[in-house]
């Protein structure tokens, strides 16, 4: 049954797919870090952000040689800045999930280049 504001009663929060990419630096590339190792740690990356349920088809690719990942992938959300807090998080926990370390992550958070877009309707 319809309530007054015209959203179906239980149906909870109306919520928009988007695409989001996201550029982050490996730090340690440069600092010691082997190239070979980033690609082998970005294979499990790549398995981990596939075993999350709160993202959808993620991807990911890089530059080894600069340490320059990019990470391609989509959400549901209410908002843009719910994506992208939703879209980082699932970054850091796969990250993790593969023995990955993320120091100083809230302190690069805002260094981070993004692109946020909503899924564009089907057009029929």
């Amino acid at each position: 049954m319809a309530g007054a504001d015209g959203l179906l009663e239980g149906a909870g929060t109306v919520t928009t797919r988007f695409y989001l990419d996201l550029t982050y630096r490996c730090v340690l590339i440069g600092q010691g870090e082997d190239a070979g190792h980033l690609e082998e740690h970005l294979d499990c990356v790549a398995d981990e952000l596939t075993k999350l349920d709160s993202i959808i088809d993620p991807d990911l690719g890089a530059t080894l040689s600069t340490g320059v990942v990019d990470f391609a992938l989509a959400v549901d959300a209410e908002t843009q800045a719910d994506a992208l807090r939703i879209a980082a998080t699932a970054v850091r926990t796969a990250i993790h999930a593969a023995d990955g370390c993320t120091p100083g992550w809230e302190a690069s958070y805002e260094d981070v280049e993004s692109t946020v877009r909503t899924a564009e309707p089907d057009l029929v």
